[in-house]
């Protein structure tokens, strides 16, 4: 039995986006907590806390700031981080629904998850594999997702 903290995340208000991909009616940020809690449950773990990240989509591109600029961008998660750096945590797992969630970019996710790791914290994603050479290759997908968009704004 572990503890467990979950980390959910929205870029953006868009409900067609995310038609389908729930079980429920709630929102995104709802939608990933309550998935999250669902999968822990079960296994008897505890959860105790769930940070919600809200409307956090990158202005610039994310490989042009260093990783301090990008969690100055994510006050919940940098929040959480200095809790983890303070050596308060009362968690061993940070569980998304997406690493996506985390940091779409590839090079960011990557140092989150070196980072949490440092500090004892296994980094869980429910979605997405949790191996190391699909999640890169999966960090680079999403990387060329946020160019395409940009490219279209």
């Amino acid at each position: 039995m572990v503890n467990v903290a979950i980390y959910t995340r929205i870029s953006r208000p868009d409900k067609k986006k995310y038609e389908g991909r729930f079980k429920t009616e709630a929102t995104p940020t709802e939608r990933q907590a309550q998935e999250l809690r669902e999968y822990f449950d079960k296994k008897g773990d505890t959860i105790t806390q769930v940070v919600e990240e809200k409307l956090t989509a990158a202005s610039q591109k994310e490989n042009e700031i260093d990783l301090n600029q990008y969690l100055a961008k994510r006050p919940q998660l940098n929040a959480l981080i200095s809790t983890i750096r303070s050596g308060k945590a009362d968690f061993e797992v940070l569980a998304v629904w997406r690493h996506d969630r985390l940091a779409r970019d590839a090079l960011f996710q990557e140092s989150l998850i070196r980072l949490l790791n440092g500090y004892k914290i296994r980094v869980f994603s429910l979605n997405s594999s949790n191996e190391t050479i699909t999640r890169r290759l999966q960090g680079v997908i999403d990387q060329e997702e946020i160019d395409v968009i940009r490219k279209r704004t």
